[in-house]
Order: structure tokens, then sequence, then C-alpha cells
């Protein structure tokens, strides 16, 4: 009768196992690449500490780690891998499992993602970056660097049904210190249920909202007159905090920024070609050996040029090398972000950005107004006609000035200017950047022929998300928060660069190395 896994029980398969398996096996297998290219045992030191205290024999935490490299090389669940680790005799070789043994229990790998946590994914994501740097793969001549969105885990429930579930999670809480106020509310519910019963959403919703701030009122007193319960704190504060974040949401009406379910409240709507709900995958990538050098979660609508510097301080962090160059797409044309890598660092980093596109058929340029100040030290710009603007306002790149439409539409020049509607509020606006020698800089160098060549080579990173998404699950959080759907993702990148150093060492990549790229067992 074949045992069942047990933690306690578990040893790795000897010596004439593994062998019986590998007869079994086409020399040419995934799995044996993978193997013949990479040795596991760099990865030993950070997975078995996550069991320093758990007092597991040697090998247990390594095969629960394979399990997870083949979930993700596979697309698998954490069910479905268990069940293929049954049966797949490649499975069973790769993670060293004895012929008269078993796994039955997939809640071994929530364990382990529980103990590993996403600071020691991290680790072992740059140890295989560092195993490659020394073999000479991994190169600092320059970073592609993109993102895609990931569809949050969660259902999008109505702006009444997200309020309801907000009131009796803090309801819930009031009433485990206080049965008789959380009594008085929830009958002051039916009462609101019954007298809108019928009416209109807006009506319904509105009289839900005052209650929700009654509770809110009640909640946040409890909390400032020390009623709650030391033990309790941690459920109270982030309560009252996401519940003030709903109610003002709600008061303001719909926002892009407003939170979508309490089930992942971090899960934000963004715009990726169409409108979605969840995060960004922000992902930067070795053009030389195409490897992910950096991998981070962003917030859906988060700001992806500061995402570029924070990949690359990731990568630098670990390794302490200098990126030399950072190929992006248009979101990283952001002055402070230019400023960051080209002008306040001992080393630089050159960026090639497409440059943003000016307006058509306007003839007279930003570069043609003249920067002012009026007698009250307000700043204004003069257009090559001698006219003042009227409006200004400042945002994080610059200041934009408004020219009135009556003195645009009476000047001799409107045509080549503003080239504008008659429906238009304004006439001219003009943008002067706090950071147009940076842009200046970026404009000249994307004429260079390396612009062109680097350029050329940005669609591989492209590719390499593509791959992320339709062969390792991407796309889609398996997990809520972005801490576990940042594990999902640096194990998605780990066995992406897996694949791509088992294809290097099969193609006898790079030319200059003498070994194996990654620590050849």
């Amino acid at each position: 009768m074949i045992d069942h896994f047990r933690e306690q029980h578990f040893f790795s398969a000897s010596d004439s196992e593994m062998e019986f398996y590998e007869r079994m096996l086409p020399t040419d297998h995934r799995l044996c690449q993978l193997v013949d290219a990479v040795d596991f045992e760099i990865f030993r030191p950070v997975v078995e500490g996550a069991y320093s205290d758990h007092g597991q024999p040697t090998g247990y935490a390594m095969i629960v780690f394979k399990l997870e490299i083949l979930k993700y090389f596979y697309n698998l669940s954490d069910r479905g891998v268990i069940e293929r680790a049954a049966t797949d005799v490649a499975f069973r070789w790769f993670i060293r499992l004895p012929i008269d043994k078993t796994i039955s229990d997939h809640t071994l790998l929530t364990r382990f993602r529980g103990r590993l946590g996403k600071e020691g994914y991290e680790e072992i994501f740059q140890r295989l970056i560092a195993e490659a740097r020394k073999e000479g793969i991994v190169k600092d001549k320059l970073r592609l660097k993109d993102a895609t969105h990931i569809l949050a885990n969660i259902s999008i429930p109505s702006t009444l049904s997200l309020l309801a579930q907000m009131r009796e999670h803090l309801l819930k809480l009031i009433e485990s210190i206080d049965p008789q106020a959380a009594q008085g509310y929830w009958i002051a519910l039916e009462s609101i249920r019954q007298q809108t019963s019928g009416s209109a959403d807006s009506i319904r919703l509105n009289q839900r909202i005052e209650l929700f701030e009654d509770i809110l009122g009640c909640f946040r007193e409890k909390l400032e007159k020390g009623e709650v319960p030391s033990e309790k704190l941690g459920q109270w504060q982030p309560a009252l905090e996401l519940g003030e974040k709903i109610f003002s949401q709600k008061k303001q009406g719909k926002s892009e920024r407003e939170i979508r379910s309490l089930v992942d409240p971090e899960a934000m709507r963004g715009k990726h070609g169409v409108y979605y709900d969840g995060y960004v995958l922000d992902v930067a990538m070795d053009a030389d050996s195409e490897l992910i050098t950096a991998i981070n979660v962003l917030v859906a609508g988060g700001k992806e040029s500061q995402g570029a510097v924070t990949l690359l301080e990731q990568e630098t962090s670990v390794h302490g090398n200098h990126v030399e160059g950072l190929s992006i797409d248009g979101a990283g044309y952001d002055g402070a972000m230019i400023q960051r890598l080209e002008y306040s660092q001992a080393k630089p980093t050159q960026v090639f950005v497409p440059p943003r596109k000016q307006p058509i058929n306007v003839s007279i340029g930003p570069q043609q107004f003249e920067l002012t100040t009026t007698s009250d030290g307000q700043e204004q710009v003069r257009c090559p006609q001698g006219k003042y603007s009227h409006y200004r306002q400042r945002d994080e790149d610059g200041t934009i000035f408004r020219f009135t439409k009556e003195t645009c539409e009476s000047c001799l020049l409107f045509e080549q200017c503003c080239n504008r509607s008659e429906k238009s509020k304004f006439g001219r606006s003009v943008r002067k950047s706090d950071y147009e020698e940076q842009y200046e800089r970026i404009r000249a160098r994307s004429q260079t022929a390396e612009f062109a060549e680097v350029r050329r080579r940005h669609p591989a990173i492209e590719r390499k998300l593509n791959e992320c998404v339709n062969h390792h699950g991407a796309r889609r959080a398996r997990y809520r928060g972005s801490g576990k759907i940042a594990v999902q993702m640096l194990g998605v990148g780990l066995v992406t660069n897996l694949k791509r150093i088992a294809n290097l060492v099969g193609l006898h990549l790079p030319s200059n190395s003498t070994t194996s790229p990654v620590a050849v067992s």
C-alpha cells in the first residue's frame, strides 16, 4: 500500500528510484533540461531557512518549493499540481518523490507561501539573477521596462452592496463590545429597509449613507474613549480607516480610485485598453539575456514612470550594479523620473522614451511663449503677438498657462497657433515644464541611431509579458492583496527565467562563458 505523504515522515527518493524514473523520461523533456541548466541547491538556504524552527527533515522544504515551481511552470492550481505529482513520472522525478510515497494535502503549498513570504520569494528570485550574473549572462547595458494589467480576484458588488458589507462588518465589531448599541442600529436599518422598499436606488442609498455615518461616528467614539479592548485594536483601527474611505467616496460620487471590494480593498479601477479592476505587473528585463531582473506590483492606475525607478533600485540594492540605459514606453515621458535617473545619480542611467507628440497643425510651439512675472509676483506667459495669458494651473510637471478665447480669436496668428474648435472654452494653452531641460535632452536623443536601435529591441519585453500572461497565469490574480499577488508574480517571473536559462544552455549561450550558465549540478 502506498503511504500518504506526512511532513514528519518525508524522505527523498533513493538513487535507484531516481534511475528508474530517468529510464522512463525522454532526455529532451523540459524538466530534464531545467535540472541540467540550474543547480536548485542555490535556493536551499532560503527555502529551508523558512522551516528552521519547524523541525522538518532535510529535503521537506525543497520538495514543496519544487511543487511551487511546477505549479507556475504548468499554470496549475495548488490542488492541480498535487494531483499531477501523484501520477506524472516527470513531476515525481523533479521533486525526488519516492515511488511508494504520494502527496495528498494541497495546503502544504499555502503554508509554504506563508512561511516564505514576499521577502523570501524576492530573495529566491534575486539568487537566480545573482548566479546568472556570475556566469556573465546578465549585462548592465540596457533594461527594457513595461507593464501589463492584473485582474483582481474579486467580484464587484453594487454600491448598495458594498456599503452594506462594510456596515455589517462595523456592526459586528461594535456588537462584540456593546450589544445594545449594535441592536439599536440593526433596528434602525430594518426601519430604513421598510420605509424605502420600492424607492429609487438614489433614495435608498442616501438614507443608508446617513445611517452609515452614524455607525462610523459611534465606532470612532468608542476608539477615542478607550472602550475597545487592546486585543481588538488590530481589528478596529483598519476597519475604521476602510469605513471612512468608503463613506468619503460614496459622499463624493464615483471615482477611479475608489475601493471596489471589501475582500481586496487594495484593488483599484484602472485602464489598459479597457477599464479593469485590479493591479499592474511592472517588469524590468535585461535586453541581452532576456532575463527578468526585477518585478513589482502596483495598484491599477499606479504611476509606471516612478515604478521604473523602483525596479532599478530593487535590482541595484541587491547586486550593487549600475544599469547604463533604460528603455520605456510613452508612460515614461516623465520629467521627475528622467531627473532622478539622468541628473541625480553619480552614474547616470540614460532613458530612452518616445517624446510626447506636439499638437497637429500648430506651428507656434510653447518655446515661443516668453515666461514673465506680473507686478504682484504672479507668473504668466506672453505670446509672439505680445498678448498675455489670463489663467494658470500647477501640476506635478509644471504650470499650464491659458489664454482667453476672446484674446486668441482676435489674434492674427490664431490659425497657426490655436487650431481649436469654436466650442472650446479657452484659447491657447501653453505648458511650461519644470523639466524642460530633461525633455529637450529626450527629444534630441530620439533623433539618434542609438535611440532607433534601442526602440527596435523594445518589443522583446512585450513578448516576455505575453509569455507571463498566456503561459503562466499572470493575467489573473490567484490571491488578494498586493503582497500576496507580488508572491504570485515573483513565482511567474522565476519560472520564466528558469525556462530562459534552460534555453540559453541549450543554445550554448553566452558565447563568452566557458561554463554552464547557472551553477550546473
